[in-house]
Order: structure tokens, then C-alpha cells, then sequence
């Protein structure tokens, strides 16, 4: 139907200056050609062209039509979100499950197709396959849905405006880089050519280039080419490079982050938006409006309330509201209500808790309309975007989230009211279909996408990735339409001889779209070998140009003493793990003790490792408040240590129950009184085994200073055994070595204690786990106890109480002096250290 074909542009832009329509395959396509009619016609005051991508075009022809037959009832055109709506409608109604997006957008694009290739609803070859016949069966549901919305689908505009004769007259149209037309268009050509309307056909033509290939080792090696190569034409001054990546959304990342070591920001551009879901401004707003009062909030959306820069006083109170991330133990569990943690919030940040506080709450369900208002409500109560300037391109985000709120409208259509969760997920669902890329200034270097690149012009072109994998492309059929049918049809990836001639016209646009171009394919990607497209074989080999190491300094080499003296200022704090981190590891140490670095909380669900520890603690400081001494405890009768035991289990338990509610309903609570019975019990079977002692101290504080550091210890039990001590310290795991007998001591706390009195002369560590008791220590003399060893004839405990003050002292002047190197004792304990990434002793 193609009246003329056009292969100059000057030509073109004659016409486009009489009149005559343009379309495109593409917004970009549509948008270079308008930038490059006005350049070549810099004189006067011109009119801006009609120039638009297909799907616009006809959208713009409906408009017109509307306009046209004002009088006549016109169907409503679906979007494509009211289309997936639709869609998601007929098949909840067919399947108990939700069904996933991906499936909604393949049988939306096969019906699309149905409709562009003119395929009857009734098809008989639907009937071949169940999967097709179930297709076949939604898509008569489908057309029913739409006649009771009184609708029709934007692939169904070109046959309603042709059989209802609304097409309007057009004085010429021209068809720009269009590979194949589908029936619909033949079919639009047709009509448009009974209404007087001459047609053209544009493509680039002209000499192509002789394009250059690169093979290059692998991708590194063929985008560090590609960067020496975007210098030298840009050194050129060509203000339109382009460097083509089939595979550009997946890769883009990567790319940019190559491109920003070597270009400045302004010299390139990416053509790739994404999913505003996932820029920062739109996906804390989404959060925000999934906050509720009556159900469970997860921890990282909790903490998401306290760190957010979108927040009412999130600069103000930025201090306050970190503290509480790093201290709040409700933060502790995998989900918290915000009833909880308000009273907790209200203490160190009260503007947050004030705009929680009188935050509205969501109905169940509600109209659209009213939920676009809520919406907005919300964020307005919430002091949404915070009280920061903004920078421009999430200035430009917030601006297109606050326009897409009301673009939630149109489902009015489809839904008469939606629940609560159902109108927030159609929300989230707009936000990760809705493509955003901020805009910035015109930049030289163009990174594109293949299919967006083909048919426009650069000054120089480098298309990179073309394996035999990436062109020609393999077949792609869709599963809802025969296959035999779609091999009829000629439609889109159906059969290789027509991906083999789309291949062929790509590379032969691209080609004729600049002067000089390059085409590239890794020889390897990972650890997969690569062969090249079959397409280049005429083309010459490109030749590897030098790298630049301008930026590269020669390796100056400095040796690192590693020693940071204390400041006058600087006081060192951690009680006993400050000697047990410097004996394991200096740096541990210099972390954990100057640094103070903190890691983050381990989310666990019920207690965690600190908790269940000091739980233990808490139940046998009370336990032997009680008893006092092993006469006592011989003279409880067993009814009466049962109901001791329980009442004391009780009462630990309680503040920690009221903390963790939630995740310890009464059926838990159950299991864990009897394990803690189970524990106690263990414990008071072998204190009956011990010889005679009564309670000296429990969990008692004291103060002691070495190499002129003062540490605060706490002592959880000293008892005394006829004329001498003992001192106890409750462990839920034993040490894997015995600090009596290290050079360094992980766990020094016990020798320590034993410098505190004169008298002590037996340490001992007590396991408590799953109803067993186990002890290791060290005495004076032997005892009948198993896991007590006794020092030698020969030795001396006031001996090793001087030994292991001395050497206490010497790792407490390792630390006073400043010593912080990354020497761990052993291997395994970087393996389980939290400041890796703060010393990187892996890089040494």
C-alpha cells in the first residue's frame, strides 16, 4: 500500500514541512527525527511536525475521531494497567492463587497479537492444545468483559476506527523504519488509501559503512576498548556517539560504573529508566503507606521510619532516631507493632511519634477516588519528603509519584471499591511498571539499547555483545497461540529465516546510521566461550587501541607500625572483653573498644544468644538470693523447690515475655518455663555433689586497674568452701580453650576474678544447655568434681595469681599504647569477627 519510497532525508523534511504525518517504531526514533527537522530548518518559526511512535499515532487518531463524531457513543480505551486488571479479574476467577505478572503480560501480548494478525476468537485450531483452549476461553471473557465496559483494548483501535469509517483525512503518512507490517497496518494503509491518503516509506540509505570488528578477550577487555575508543572520537569534538548493548538492562549498572571511572557524568548518558519502585524517594513513600496499626510491621520497614530522610524532623532528630536503630531492642524481632515501639520512639525522637501518632488510619475499603485522597493524606500527615532540599532528579521523581497517584483513577472503571491490601498493591504494581529516568542536558555519548538505537544517525556508532547468541536472535514462540498458526501468520520470533532478515536489516540500519562504526562480541563471558555473529564475516578486524595509565601513580610502599596512643582525652571502656578482644586480635580491639563499632542486631525470632545469657543469669542470681548456701538447699523438700523454682522462673521471665509478646504465644512460653526447669534442676543436682559452701557474693561489681586502665567487673558468683573461695561463671557454651593454660587468653574474665581476693584458689566455668550441666576450672588441690583439673604438686596458686596479673597487664598495655594491628590469634576467629570490612585482612 506503500505509495513511494524515500530515501533522503532532505526529502523527508520537504514533506514533513507540507503536512505530512510521520510514524515510528520507536518514541526515540520519533524524537530524533523532530530534533533533526528543526536543525536542518534553523530558519524562521516553524511548526512543530507530527511525528509520533505507532501506538501514540493511533491513540491520536481516536482523540481525533471523538472529536470528530462528538455525537456518537465511543467505546472507552483500556490502559495498559486497566488492561492487566482486566486480565487479573478472568483469571482469579479461574485459578485460587493470585497470578503472577509474567503470565498477565505474555496472555496480554498473545491477545494483542490475536488482534494484529486478525485470528478469530473461535479459531478451531485453539482446540488442539488445553493450553491454548483455556487461552481461547479467556479471551472470550475477555471480549465479554469489554462489551459490558462498554471498552475496547488499544490493539482493538485500528479495526474500530475502520469499520466505524471515523479514520480521519491525512494529506500524506510516512512509514519510518518499519521492518514488516502486521495485517493491522496493511489494513490501516489500505483504508488510509481509500480516503485520499498518499503514503511513503523512509529508511536510511545511502553508502553504508564499512564497519571495523573487535574481538575482544572478554567483556572487560571489550569495554575498556570501548572507553579508549569513546575518548578518541570525542576528542574529535562528534557530538553524537553511540555505543549499542543488546543487553543493556541487565548490564546497565555494571556499564555505568564503568563509564564514571573514566568519562564525567556529563559526556554520557544511559537511554535506560527504571521501575520508580526503585528510587528511594518513591519506594519510602509506598512503605509509608503500608504502615498499620493493628498488624505486624516488618523490622527493616520499622527501621525504615527511623533512618528515612522523607520523614517530618528527619534531619532535626537524625541523631536521636539512629541511636534508637542501634539500641531499641523491640528492633531485635523480625516484625514489631507500631503500637509497641511508639512509646519508645516518643522518648528520644517526639516528632516522629508525634506524626505516627495522629497518622489516619486506612478503611477497609474504599472507592478509587478515595483511595488517591488517603494516599496523599498520608504522606502530607507524615511531613512526606522530609525536611532535606532535594536533589534534581529525586525533585524530578517526587513530581512524577505525586502525578501517578492520580493515575490510579482509570481502575474506577474495573473495580466499583477495593480492599486495603488490594488498593496498595495496585499502587506498587503502577510503580514497578512506570519507567522513570531523570532528565539532564544533552550529552555527546549515547548508551542505547539495540532495538532503540536502529534507524537513527550518530557520527560514530561502536555496537558491542554480537555473539552468535545475540543476532540473529532464536525463535521465541508464545505458548497460548498454536504454534503452527503463528508460523502461518509470520508473527513476531516465529521462524528463523525471519529472524535472520530482522537481523540482517538491523545491522544494515545501524551501518547506514553512521559514518563509522565498530561491531564487537567477547570471546568470553565468564567462563562460556563465544563465537561471533555469522552476520560479520566482511567485516575488517579493528585494531586494539593503547590503554591509557595517565591516571595510574607509581606504588609508594609504607609500612604500617600500627600503633594509635590513647588521646588525653580518649577513655577506654568494655570491662573484661576489652582484654579478651585485644588478646584475639589488636584491631578487634582498636574496633570495638575506640571505634566503637557496633553490629548490627541479629534478628532472630523469640530470645536472642544476649538475652537467653542474661536470662540465666538473672534466674540463678534470684535462685540462690533464696537458698544462701547448700544447707538450705538440702533442706527445701522437693514440693517446695518445685514451687521456688517455678515462682523465680516467673518472674525472670516476665519483662522478657512483655518484650516479646508477640512471637511467645502461651503454647512457646510453655516450652521454654520447662527448658529453664530442666536447666535449674540440672544445676541444683550437682551443687548437692559439691562439698559444703554458703553464698558470698552475686553478680557483685567491682573495680580493678591494670597498665593504668580502670575495668569494671562483674562477678556472677564467689562462694566459700570451708577457709578458701570459689568463683563461678555461668556460661550456655564451655570456651574451646582453657584461658588458665593460653598465652593470650580469649576469655580472661575468670583470671581476672581470681585477682580479686587472696582466698580464691578455685575458678570454674558452668555450662548450662539443654538439661545438662558441664563445668571446666582450675583449683588449688584436687577435688571429686569432674572438670576440675588441679595445678601441679609443685606450683603454687598465689604463683599463677601473680603470673596472670602480670600477663592481664601486659595486654592492657598492649591496648594503652595503641596497638591495633590486624593479628588475629587464629584464623578461625576472623572468620567469625564482625569488623572484617573494617580491617580487609583478606586484601593483605
Amino acid at each position: 500500500m506503500i505509495d513511494e519510497i524515500i530515501d533522503n532525508p532532505q526529502e523527508l523534511f520537504a514533506h514533513i514541512s507540507d503536512g505530512a504525518y510521520v510514524i515510528t517504531p520507536n518514541n526515540r526514533l520519533s524524537q530524533q527525527l523532530i530534533q533533526d527537522y528543526f536543525k536542518a530548518r534553523s530558519t524562521g518559526v516553524l511548526e512543530k511536525p507530527f511525528c509520533l511512535a505507532y501506538p501514540a499515532f493511533l491513540q491520536k487518531l481516536y482523540l481525533t475521531a471523538l472529536q470528530k463524531f462528538p455525537k456518537n457513543s465511543h467505546p472507552i480505551v483500556l490502559n495498559d494497567m486497566q488492561e492487566s486488571h482486566l486480565w487479573r479479574l478472568i483469571l482469579e476467577g479461574e485459578t485460587p492463587h493470585s497470578p503472577e505478572p509474567g503470565l498477565i503480560e505474555e496472555i496480554k501480548e498473545a491477545c494483542s497479537r490475536c488482534q494484529q494478525w486478525d485470528i478469530e476468537v473461535k479459531e478451531p485450531r485453539f482446540l488442539h492444545s488445553p493450553q491454548t483452549e483455556r487461552f481461547q476461553q479467556w479471551r472470550l471473557v475477555f471480549q465479554n468483559k469489554l462489551k459490558e465496559l462498554g471498552a475496547i483494548s488499544a490493539a482493538q483501535i485500528v479495526s474500530y476506527l475502520v469499520q466505524g469509517h471515523y479514520l480521519p483525512a491525512i494529506p500524506a503518512l510516512i512509514w519510518v523504519s518499519f521492518n514488516d507490517y502486521t495485517p493491522e497496518q496493511l489494513m490501516l494503509q489500505r483504508s488510509l488509501k481509500k480516503l485520499g491518503c498518499k503514503q511513503y516509506c523512509y529508511d536510511l540509505a545511502g553508502e553504508p559503512s564499512s564497519p571495523l570488528l573487535y574481538g575482544a578477550k572478554d567483556e572487560q577487555d571489550e569495554w575498556m576498548q570501548i572507553i579508549q575508543w569513546l575518548k578518541a572520537r570525542f576528542a574529535k569534538n562528534e557530538q553524537r556517539i553511540a555505543v549499542v548493548v543488546p543487553d543493556l538492562e541487565g548490564a546497565s549498572h555494571r556499564i555505568n560504573r564503568l563509564l564514571a571511572r573514566h568519562l564525567e557524568g556529563h559526556q554520557y548518558n544511559i537511554s535506560l529508566g527504571e521501575a520508580m519502585l526503585k528510587f528511594p524517594v518513591a519506594a519510602h513513600a509506598l512503605a509509608f503507606l503500608t504502615l498499620d496499626n493493628t498488624s505486624p510491621i516488618p523490622v527493616h520497614r520499622a527501621k525504615l521510619l527511623l533512618y528515612s530522610p522523607y520523614l517530618k524532623g528527619g534531619q532535626s532528630e537524625l541523631l536521636a532516631r539512629a541511636e534508637l536503630i542501634e539500641n531499641c531492642s523491640l528492633l531485635k524481632e523480625p516484625a514489631v507493632f507500631l503500637p509497641d515501639i511508639l512509646p519508645v520512639i516518643s522518648q528520644k525522637a517526639p516528632v516522629l511519634a508525634s506524626i505516627l501518632v495522629n497518622m489516619t488510619e486506612f478503611p477497609n475499603e474504599a472507592a478509587i477516588p478515595q483511595w488517591i485522597f488517603l494516599f496523599k493524606k498520608r504522606l502530607a500527615e507524615l511531613g512526606f519528603p522530609g525536611d532535606y532540599p532535594l536533589p534534581s532528579a529525586t525533585y524530578q521523581c517526587l513530581q512524577r509519584l505525586l502525578v501517578l497517584f492520580d493515575e490510579l483513577l482509570p481502575l474506577s472503571l474495573i473495580y466499583t471499591t477495593l480492599s486495603k491490601t488490594k488498593a496498595l498493591e495496585a499502587f506498587e504494581e503502577l510503580l514497578k511498571k512506570t519507567i522513570f529516568q531523570p532528565g539532564k542536558d544533552a550529552s555527546p555519548i549515547q548508551i542505547l539499547g539495540l532495538l532503540e538505537a536502529v534507524g537513527s544517525t550518530f557520527d560514530s556508532i561502536w555496537v558491542s555483545g554480537l555473539t552468535d547468541q545475540c543476532l540473529p536472535q532464536k525463535t521465541r514462540l508464545s505458548a497460548f497461540i498454536p504454534y503452527d498458526l503463528q508460523r502461518e501468520k509470520r508473527m513476531p520470533h516465529a521462524l528463523p529465516e525471519q529472524e535472520l532478515k530482522l537481523a540482517r536489516d538491523m545491522l544494515s540500519r545501524l551501518r547506514c546510521g553512521s559514518k563509522h562504526s565498530v561491531f564487537s562480541y567477547p570471546r568470553l563471558t565468564g567462563d562460556t566461550p563465544n563465537l561471533p555473529s555469522p552476520l560479520l564475516g566482511d567485516c575488517a578486524p579493528f585494531q586494539p587501541l593503547p590503554l591509557s595509565h595517565s591516571g595510574r601513580r607509581a606504588l609508594v610502599k609504607q609500612e604500617e607500625p600500627y600503633y594509635l596512643p590513647l588521646q588525653d582525652d580518649e577513655s577506654a571502656t568494655g570491662g573484661t572483653s576489652l582484654l579478651a578482644n585485644q588478646a584475639k586480635c589488636p584491631f578487634r580491639a582498636f574496633a570495638a573498644h575506640r571505634l566503637h563499632a557496633v553490629k548490627e542486631p541479629e534478628i532472630v525470632l523469640g530470645f536472642n544468644h544476649q538475652e537467653r545469657g542474661q536470662l540465666m543469669h538473672q534466674i540463678m542470681e534470684n535462685l540462690w538470693q533464696t537458698l544462701k548456701s547448700q544447707q538450705a538447699l538440702f533442706a527445701f523438700s522437693p514440693q517446695e523447690l518445685e514451687n521456688c523454682i517455678e515462682r523465680i522462673i516467673h518472674e525472670a521471665l516476665a519483662p522478657y515475655l512483655k518484650a516479646h509478646r508477640h512471637t511467645y504465644p502461651p503454647a512457646i512460653q510453655e516450652v521454654e518455663i520447662s527448658r529453664l526447669k530442666a536447666l535449674v534442676k540440672a544445676n541444683l543436682e550437682w551443687e548437692k555433689e559439691r562439698p559444703p559452701f554458703e553464698i558470698n557474693a552475686l553478680e557483685k561489681t567491682y573495680t580493678m586497674h591494670l597498665a593504668g586502665i580502670e575495668f569494671n567487673i562483674r562477678v556472677d558468683r564467689i562462694d566459700t568452701v570451708g577457709d578458701e573461695k570459689w568463683v563461678i561463671d555461668y556460661k550456655t557454651t564451655l570456651p574451646a580453650y582453657k584461658p588458665w593454660n593460653e598465652e593470650r587468653p580469649e576469655e580472661p574474665q575468670l583470671l581476672l576474678y581470681a585477682l580479686l581476693d587472696k582466698d580464691i584458689r578455685t575458678l570454674l566455668f558452668l555450662e548450662l544447655k539443654a538439661g545438662t550441666l558441664t563445668c571446666s576450672g582450675i583449683s588449688s588441690h584436687k577435688l571429686s568434681l569432674q572438670g576440675i583439673s588441679a595445678i601441679k604438686k609443685d606450683e603454687r596458686f598465689e604463683d599463677k595469681q601473680q603470673f596472670w596479673h602480670a600477663q592481664l597487664t601486659r595486654i592492657a598495655a598492649e591496648f594503652q599504647s595503641g596497638f591495633c594491628a590486624p593479628r588475629p590469634k587464629r584464623k578461625t576467629i576472623c572468620e567469625r569477627c564482625e569488623f572484617q570490612n573494617l580491617c580487609r585482612i583478606e586484601m593483605q
